[in-house]
């Protein structure tokens, strides 16, 4: 099966599923989606329009900060499904968007 990994974190696009470690994590669709496009761009700066286009559609015209809510939740779920130290972040590059990295 197909799966993209970052550190500690593995994501299986196929089944949609994503782990930290041995832990499972839950994420709604829209979540999951925004987590394997920053996965599969890691150590890349994307925008939050790339974000929405891959998650939403190009089709999406709402409020843009949508994404700022959507990575806080996913933050916060990598974080607790994490029962150690963990060595990935989704950073923020101020003026640009996110970045999936390995520390």
């Amino acid at each position: 099966e197909k799966r993209f990994t970052l550190a500690e974190l593995t994501i299986f696009p196929d089944s949609y599923e994503a782990f930290v470690g041995e832990q499972r994590i839950r994420l709604t669709t829209k979540e999951f989606e925004a987590l394997l496009y920053l996965v599969s761009h890691a150590g890349k700066a994307v925008t939050r329009e790339h974000i929405i286009n891959a998650v939403w559609g190009s089709e999406y015209i709402g409020e843009p900060r949508i994404v700022d809510t959507l990575i806080k939740r996913l933050r916060q779920k990598l974080i607790a499904a994490s029962d150690t130290q963990v060595h990935f972040n989704i950073a923020t590059i101020y003026g640009v968007g996110y970045k999936a990295e390995v520390f």
